[in-house]
């Protein structure tokens, strides 16, 4: 958030408003006195599709117009595995990160393998761990079998 000027003595109190119960926007926010601008979260909930939510801000009598923040839905980002190949029969430890931090209920993540050369669990959550929140868990595939050519 940023003024057009330094707050004054005291500070300005902002007030964000959303039309769309996905975005929880804080509010009041204060600007720190003599300060023109700070820093501040907003959350947003977990998403099916991508969603919009209209924000305002108010300063004083002062309302700016909206602005759209797009909520897109959480996915995979990557996968990676801990080797680039294994003898069949022995475990190989993979990566998955997703697009964003877990929720707090976590995040379910489904697995597949068409081949059929590799045991995966079929779905596991993600959860949030703490203090960092980090999106990435670590778990073992059991290869059966190798493709010999």
């Amino acid at each position: 958030m940023t003024l057009t000027g330094n707050a004054p003595t005291g500070g300005a109190s902002i007030t964000f408003g959303s039309d769309n119960g996905i975005v929880t926007t804080p509010s009041p926010i204060t600007v720190p006195a003599g300060q023109a601008s700070t820093t501040f979260e907003i959350d947003t909930q977990t998403v099916g599709s991508d969603s919009v939510a209209n924000l305002t801000v108010t300063y004083g009598a002062i309302t700016s117009s909206s602005v759209a923040l797009t909520v897109k839905p959480q996915s995979v980002n990557s996968v990676a595995f801990g080797a680039g190949s294994v003898v069949g029969g022995n475990n190989v430890t993979f990566t998955v990160t997703l697009s964003g931090n877990a929720p707090a209920g976590g995040t379910p993540v489904d697995f597949s393998c068409p081949s059929g050369l590799v045991i995966v669990p079929h779905s596991l959550v993600i959860l949030p761990e703490t203090p960092e929140r980090l999106s990435r868990l670590r778990l073992k595939a059991s290869f059966l079998q190798l493709a010999l050519t």
